[in-house]
């Protein structure tokens, strides 16, 4: 009796999923090819493409905003993440101004010039550090990231290689 019932919800489950397929072919709202392609050179073009878009869209606010990375010297995450960050402004021609947290620089020197937290880090309410903010001329600051969580993500290049792990203030 078991074996039979199971055979009819298999055979009822295969029909469900034929009807579920042709349904979604021709919609593409639910058709998951329309949103992001199978086929290799697709998905490589279309990779290429928002990279293109997202590179010029960093281009254009690289003219409107600059970066502040606060970092602590005793941080692995700030000595992992200020190169990139570093390729980050150099790529895409952002101003970057590196605070230091605690007076020390970062192993290795990365910054050639660097600016002590003289109250910026308590004024914008960093909590945890390697930290990244967009800082206007008009003087208004958008918050990148803190620790190894982003707000919003701006370029794979600040992707955290630490997981949760961050550094608390």
């Amino acid at each position: 009796m078991f074996l039979w019932v199971q055979r009819l919800t298999l055979d009822r489950a295969r029909q469900f999923a034929d009807m579920s397929e042709l349904a979604t072919l021709g919609d593409p709202l639910l058709d998951a090819l329309s949103q992001r392609p199978y086929a290799t050179f697709a998905a490589h073009t279309l990779d290429r493409q928002a990279g293109a878009a997202q590179a010029r869209l960093l281009n254009e606010l690289a003219q409107r905003a600059g970066l502040l990375f606060f970092f602590h010297s005793a941080c692995p995450a700030c000595a992992t993440q200020a190169p990139l960050v570093r390729t980050l402004a150099k790529q895409h021609r952002f101003s970057l101004i590196p605070v230091f947290i605690d007076g020390q620089d970062l192993p290795g020197h990365p910054f050639p010039a660097f600016k002590p937290d003289r109250g910026q880090a308590a004024q914008l309410q960093v909590q945890a550090v390697p930290a990244l903010y967009l800082a206007a001329p008009d003087g208004q600051f958008a918050d990148v990231g803190q620790g190894c969580h982003q707000h919003f993500k701006t370029d794979p290049l600040l992707e955290c290689p630490f997981g949760s792990g961050e550094f608390k203030l």
